[in-house]
């Protein structure tokens, strides 16, 4: 795989893991539920993960 298919492929899915991150702080901002809260802190975490790949490209 070369370097602008990484590039493409981690940019998707940091696009997509915003986008989740986004509505579910939305949702949890609306409802307050614990478990909501999780699934936020969880997107939050993958992302963060997403960061030392995009720095290695």
């Amino acid at each position: 795989m070369n370097k602008i298919t990484k590039i493409k492929i981690l940019s998707f899915k940091l696009t997509l893991a915003g986008v989740i991150n986004q509505s579910l702080f939305k949702l949890y901002q609306a409802s307050n539920i614990a478990f909501i809260k999780k699934l936020h802190i969880k997107s939050c975490k993958y992302i963060i993960s997403l960061l030392p790949v995009i720095e290695s490209l």
